[in-house]
């Protein structure tokens, strides 16, 4: 996640290496999220503040297996999209902050058969990347349905190798475009250490249960708690 002061926006769009803004930035989806808000004008109230101080953008592709194109073919893109998005977080490491790089993999799916397939010299340069802090993966294989298993949802949240998942460290646990998450689930990511889920239900086939974009913490029994990040749906 890349937060961004609103007068260095402007200056984005001409930012990336120039052999790298190919496929990459024409399949991005970019969710603009509001988290930090001006409160400090008198006479108004706290709690209803008007002002935008701080936006952040998640750079990230929708991981829509067999919608968008045959499966085997999808799972290659988001494939060929972490292999350019390794590539540019390295080349913009010593450039001005607002010119760096970021990338979020959405599902651990994409990082799996990407590992899989790479040698031991790209996967240097894949840690090299999630060490800068401008890498980040989603704790889940992929967008899933409510209705998964005991023994589905461990498949679901252990897809990575152990070493590899304690390499990357996942925070944040990504459902887009599919309604509802139980709360089975969401005890699973936090037994995993996973803290955060980030929302994008789609309207068109059902409705988020209160405006976007909004925020809660969702309570468990134990008095544990996730903090969700309700946001808009990834085509809105």
């Amino acid at each position: 996640m890349i937060g961004l002061e609103l007068q260095t926006l402007s200056r984005m769009q001409s930012s990336y290496p120039g052999r790298r803004t190919w496929t990459l930035l024409m399949v991005a989806v970019a969710s603009l999220t509001l988290v930090c808000l001006d409160t400090r004008s008198e006479g108004q109230d706290q709690s209803t503040p008007d002002v935008i101080r701080r936006i952040d953008i998640v750079h990230m592709t929708h991981t829509d297996i067999g919608f968008t194109d045959h499966p085997i073919v999808c799972r290659r893109q988001q494939m060929r999209y972490l292999d350019i998005a390794i590539d540019t977080v390295l080349a913009t490491t010593d450039s001005p902050l607002d010119a760096q790089f970021y990338w979020t993999a959405e599902t651990t799916l994409a990082v799996d058969d990407w590992w899989k397939d790479a040698d031991s010299n790209r996967r240097m340069d894949f840690l090299k990347a999630v060490s800068t802090g401008r890498l980040e993966v989603g704790a889940m294989a992929m967008n899933q349905t409510p209705a998964l298993n005991s023994q589905e949802w461990r498949t679901l949240i252990h897809w990575l190798p152990d070493p590899l998942w304690r390499q990357i460290g996942p925070r944040v646990a990504i459902q887009n475009d599919v309604n509802g998450f139980p709360r089975a689930g969401a005890i699973r990511l936090l037994n995993r250490g996973v803290k955060y889920l980030f929302m994008g239900i789609n309207s068109h086939n059902g409705g988020p249960p209160m405006h976007t974009p909004s925020a809660f913490w969702w309570k468990m029994p134990g008095e544990r708690r996730m903090f969700v990040w309700l946001g808009d749906h990834y085509a809105q």
